[in-house]
């Protein structure tokens, strides 16, 4: 039985576009790819004094089960792509970020990791990619109202710039 892993990837240190490749070549690796929204150029939240982010979503399929395994997955691509954690700017500039949105219909909490993504419904460059990618008949939509948390998030400015050639 596989799960649905939806993802949510941004870089906004250059090379931004390569990031993402490089990013999306390692996760086809391990998971079974889906689907992949457009290509966003986004602003920063919370810290803002830093550049544009490149984002999208991607739809991933796995047999792995523990969301923790998934984790440190994410974590260390994150690391092989050359993420280093700042922690005066836990929200600052970084080469790829990778956020699980969605696990199946798993919901999990723990100190590391909690899915649904917290953020997911406060930040339009998740919910435009994700809503984008998403059926009209998917799970996602109805229970967690994605299209109406879309409608209430404002002052974020996101344009969709096109696709990620893989």
């Amino acid at each position: 039985m596989y799960n649905n892993l939806i993802l949510s990837l941004g870089s906004n240190i250059k090379p931004r576009r390569e990031n993402l490749i490089k990013t999306i070549k390692e996760l086809n690796q391990i998971f079974h790819f889906n689907n992949i929204s457009s290509l966003y150029l986004t602003e920063p939240l919370d810290d803002i004094n830093q550049d544009f982010f490149l984002n999208l979503v991607v739809s991933y399929n796995t047999g792995i089960k523990d969301p923790c395994k998934i984790l440190k997955i994410i974590k260390d691509i994150e690391k092989k792509i050359g993420r280093e954690k700042d922690i005066n700017r836990p929200k600052g500039p970084r080469k790829i970020d990778i956020d699980i949105i969605f696990f199946g219909n798993i919901e999990f909490f723990s100190d590391d990791l909690i899915i649904p993504h917290r953020g997911l419904f406060q930040r339009k460059f998740v919910l435009s990619p994700l809503i984008e990618i998403l059926p009209e008949d998917s799970i996602y939509l109805s229970k967690y109202d994605l299209k109406n948390h879309l409608k209430k998030v404002e002052k974020q400015s996101i344009k969709k710039i096109g696709v990620l050639k893989i």
